[in-house]
């Protein structure tokens, strides 16, 4: 199932946070736990770092927001 979400993200350690936007994310987020979603038109993979708010899914007038440890992208 995917869901949507507003996507920050990390590129690399250190690097400054990125507004990737209205994303579709899979599977379900849960903090420290990896999800799927497309960076620069590319399948990306982060950790969890931060959903906002915490209890989203009580809540289903809002959309979410979460913030990503991106995994190292291949170099193509």
């Amino acid at each position: 199932m995917k869901y949507t979400m507003h996507v920050f993200a990390h590129a690399k350690r250190g690097a400054p946070l990125e507004d990737l936007g209205m994303l579709s994310v899979s599977p379900k987020p849960e903090r420290a736990e990896l999800v799927h979603f497309e960076y620069r038109g590319q399948p990306a993979t982060g950790i969890v770092t931060l959903i906002d708010p915490h209890n989203w899914e009580r809540r289903p007038d809002l959309i979410p927001t979460i913030h990503v440890q991106m995994a190292p992208q291949k170099e193509t």
